[in-house]
């Protein structure tokens, strides 16, 4: 673009394309290809369309207008709040990769154009058809039954990478429907769907436990913490009642192992 610049009788539109990171932190590597702030204004351009960051951004030139933007991916590359993504890994003298990483949409940017050296009109606008939602269930206040009626009623379902994460106490019969919910959503969702159940607690009956535990040194341990779950201290029966909730469940899953 440097080496083309506008000539004085010249009132085309002028559009730059490039990709890299505006130098607006230090210590850029070079494979982001630093690009100074005001390149549109300083090479005669009416806009700089750059991408590399992931997140939609506008930048104004010295005038005030907007002659410089990040349209952010077309389609969404994470989920919102979470660390996993894709495609974007911050430099590692910076370390906060949110402000370039994408907020959950698809977008792109329709870019209107009067008169050469007019301020351009930028507006970002959602094209994405994929969506990317990290949601929580709490199993001790809803059944799978209301679970299942929720999320087989979801429009377009096929569109939604889901990543859906329970927790809660329950009894041995529903966490045994968790499979059965594991599988509709796998089935109904968009591929990668899933379901993470490792903060449920499976509670079982005393003497069913007991019984299970038979009479070995799970026994004892299991006699241990039912002990502590009397204490007076709050904190020691916080602890014993959900490392019982915990047993149960390794306990459980050995049965049916």
């Amino acid at each position: 673009i440097s080496q083309h610049p506008r000539q004085s009788d010249d009132h085309t539109h002028r559009i730059g394309l490039a990709h890299g990171s505006l130098a607006m932190l230090p210590n850029l590597p070079e494979d982001d290809h630093p690009i100074r702030p005001d390149a549109a204004q300083a090479l005669g351009l009416d806009f700089l369309a750059l991408g590399h960051w992931h997140k939609p951004m506008t930048c104004k030139a010295g005038d005030g207008a907007e002659r410089t933007a990040y349209s952010g991916t077309h389609e969404p590359m994470r989920f919102t709040g979470a660390e996993c993504a894709t495609g974007w890994t911050s430099y590692a003298s910076d370390g906060d990769a949110e402000r370039f990483r994408d907020d959950g949409r698809g977008t792109a940017q329709l870019v209107t154009f009067q008169e050469s050296g007019a301020p351009p009109k930028v507006e970002t606008i959602e094209i994405g058809h994929l969506r990317w939602s990290s949601e929580r269930r709490d199993l001790s206040s809803h059944s799978i039954g209301e679970l299942f009626a929720e999320y087989t009623s979801r429009v377009e379902c096929g569109q939604t990478l889901l990543r859906l994460h329970l927790h809660g106490v329950v009894d041995p019969e529903k966490q045994a429907r968790i499979a059965s919910l594991r599988d509709m959503i796998r089935g109904r969702f968009c591929l990668g769907s899933s379901v993470h159940d490792d903060e449920v607690l499976v509670e079982l009956p005393a003497d069913k436990l007991r019984q299970l535990a038979g009479a070995g040194v799970v026994a004892r341990v299991v006699d241990r913490l039912r002990e502590e779950s009397q204490s007076p201290d709050v904190a020691v029966r916080c602890v014993a009642n959900h490392a019982l909730k915990e047993l149960c469940r390794i306990v459980m899953e050995e049965q049916a192992s």
